[in-house]
């Protein structure tokens, strides 16, 4: 199996590409083989090092934290129901690899029938990606933002919207499309 391993705090450059061993199958597992895993802001500054004081890591690692996939095998003590599925979740010890080891239930998420792997992976990660932007952009509680793309679409899978004061038509009408977002109405 092949997984991205991060040997030093030299950035995205020095990634590596390595063969490395697939975790066994326990009790807990959940053998997922990865499809996407999103780049965010947790990923590229611990590969930078900028987070080496809240996050100490031994190197080499396997980088990412997020993935989105489809379930082969699991362990005897997870439902079987689960080969096959679309999932979305976290993975703390590295996702950049081709085979995931999930044994952490609550971070592990179905993905709705009708919502596409792309755009549910686009709910792992969406927080930090936005507070980095406020951040980097120094955007103040008075400022007005644009938002010309439909990264927000995701927030819909898994909340209860009923009106949208600044949504940009072409995403509005894909989250009406999708099933999720029958009931949003501009405002």
């Amino acid at each position: 199996m092949q997984g991205i391993i991060q040997q030093n705090y030299q950035g995205i450059e020095a990634l590596q590409i390595k063969s490395i061993e697939e975790g066994p199958l326990t009790p807990l597992s959940v053998m997922i083989r990865n499809k996407f895993v999103p780049v965010l802001p947790y990923d590229w500054q611990t590969e930078s090092g900028a987070l080496t004081e809240i996050r100490p890591v031994q190197l080499p690692i396997v980088i990412g934290y997020g993935f989105g996939g489809i379930v082969e095998q699991v362990g005897r003590l997870r439902h079987s129901s689960l080969i096959g599925q679309r999932v979305i979740g976290m993975q703390p010890n590295g996702s950049a690899q081709e085979v995931i080891n999930n044994k952490i239930p609550p971070l592990l998420f179905k993905v709705p029938d009708q919502v596409t792997l792309a755009d549910a992976i686009t709910l792992i990660g969406g927080a930090d990606a936005a507070l980095h932007a406020i951040k980097a952009l120094q955007i103040q509680s008075t400022d007005t933002v644009l938002v010309n793309r439909c990264f927000w679409r995701g927030w819909y899978l898994f909340n209860s919207v009923t009106e949208v004061s600044w949504g940009h038509s072409d995403c509005l009408d894909q989250c009406r499309e999708s099933g999720f977002c029958s009931s949003i109405r501009r405002r």
